[in-house]
């Protein structure tokens, strides 16, 4: 989910499309996709292409970024024209790193996508690693990991994370969910540095947040306003099998 201004975009990712709602007048439509989950073409109407599974979505004045993890792609829609292309990634399922054109390379399973003003920063669930491509010319590189499932910790190139999702930058950090239940902090200027927030058991008051402790089960990024807001889920249930939100980080 995305907004702006005037516009929030919503990924369906069991329908196939994503969605826009016109927050003035509340009207949803299709902005991209058709509902099939294959892929048939790029350089066409985005309503008319097919995306598969869309998870995060990344928007600027311009464009509209969508991580299309079944088809192994990020695709970019043109806010004016509504064409769709395939930004990063070639389709393939299989790491293969990068340092080259970004539409050169895999990008396996990506689901999380942030964006500044420089770089798209692209989370590969599929690939263990982390891409960044340069907006202005869209070389690609692997950020960190080498495409072996794991916990380790280091520089870029022996990192290893456990099928990443998703991702948001502060400054010069760049936070990482993965599903082992943790979150990764990569200093952008020299690697990875060891951070981590999960196996935490936590108790929440209105005035303080505090962790400390025992383990969770999902953690999810979020953006609110200036800070790099986490909420994080525990590995509890009702008797319906629901889960609960019982802490919140707040990092600033």
């Amino acid at each position: 989910m995305m907004t702006n201004s005037i516009f929030l975009w919503v990924s369906s990712y069991g329908g196939h499309r994503v969605r826009r709602i016109n927050m003035t007048s509340g009207i949803i439509t299709t902005f991209v996709g058709t509902g099939t989950p294959t892929y048939n073409s790029d350089n066409i109407l985005a309503t008319s292409a097919n995306v598969n599974n869309p998870r995060e979505i990344a928007v600027n004045d311009n464009y509209l970024w969508v991580s299309d993890s079944g088809n192994h792609r990020v695709r970019r829609v043109d806010l004016t024209t509504s064409t769709i292309t395939t930004y990063a990634g070639n389709g393939t399922s299989s790491y293969n790193g990068a340092n080259s054109y970004s539409t050169s390379n895999s990008v396996p399973q990506p689901i999380g996508i942030f964006l500044t003003s420089s770089y798209l920063y692209i989370t590969s669930y599929g690939g263990n690693s982390i891409y960044r491509v340069t907006l202005s010319d869209q070389y690609m590189i692997v950020l960190s990991g080498n495409g072996v499932s794991g916990y380790v910790d280091g520089q870029s190139s022996v990192a290893r994370f456990n099928s990443p999702q998703s991702s948001h930058s502060f400054g010069d950090r760049l936070w990482v969910s993965t599903s082992d239940n943790r979150i990764r902090l990569i200093r952008l200027s020299n690697g990875v540095v060891p951070m981590k927030l999960g196996n935490y058991y936590c108790r929440f008051t209105i005035s303080n947040r505090f962790c400390g402790g025992q383990r969770t089960s999902n953690i999810c990024p979020i953006q609110l306003s200036h800070w790099c807001y986490w909420r994080c889920i525990l590995q509890t249930h009702d008797q319906n099998k629901t889960h609960h939100p019982l802490f919140e980080i707040l990092i600033s």
